[in-house]
């Protein structure tokens, strides 16, 4: 009995950390993951720098850290998948899905951040109007950040992207 006792007590001194070969994401000194920079606008950044050492960050060892100044820190304004859900829609299901740009967030949804200021479009699609969907209560949440895709004027001939057929081959 002692020896689990022991055992435990250094289990849970030493603690458990994981190792990953990525580096650690801090965005005006604040600890972000990965996900939450690929929809932040890359204009609003002032400066970059990568400090070679490794950090332990809720029990996960990182090997670098990535520190990113945006040009107005105070008007940055991160905001969960979550936050943007209740913010920008009525959505009163307990179940629902996140559509980002066009791909479903299927893990890690609580490390997706976007900066307000970079919201174009949300929508929610109660699952009552997709046919094979009905009677499951499920909102499917579809997110649109300013990107050029999203935002670029589009001009159709017979379903074509007008600027896809004047591009020379």
């Amino acid at each position: 009995m002692k020896v689990l006792f022991v055992f435990f007590s250094l289990f849970m001194f030493i603690g458990v950390h994981s190792q990953t070969n990525e580096p650690a994401f801090f965005l005006d000194g604040n600890f972000v993951h990965k996900n939450a920079l690929a929809n932040f606008d890359v204009n609003e950044i002032k400066d970059i720098n990568v400090i070679k050492d490794t950090i332990t960050i809720e029990a996960v060892n990182y090997t670098g850290r990535i520190m990113i100044t945006s040009k107005n820190p105070k008007e940055v304004n991160l905001m969960s998948l979550n936050d943007i859900k209740n913010k920008f829609t009525k959505s009163k299901s307990k179940k629902f899905l996140f559509v980002l740009n066009g791909e479903v967030i299927l893990k890690d949804v609580g490390t997706y951040k976007i900066d307000e200021k970079y919201i174009f479009k949300t929508d929610v699609v109660s699952s009552d109007t997709i046919e094979n969907l009905k009677g499951i209560d499920l909102d499917i949440i579809s997110i649109l950040t300013k990107i050029k895709e999203n935002t670029e004027p589009k001009m159709l001939i017979r379903g074509s992207n007008i600027l896809d057929s004047l591009k020379p081959e």
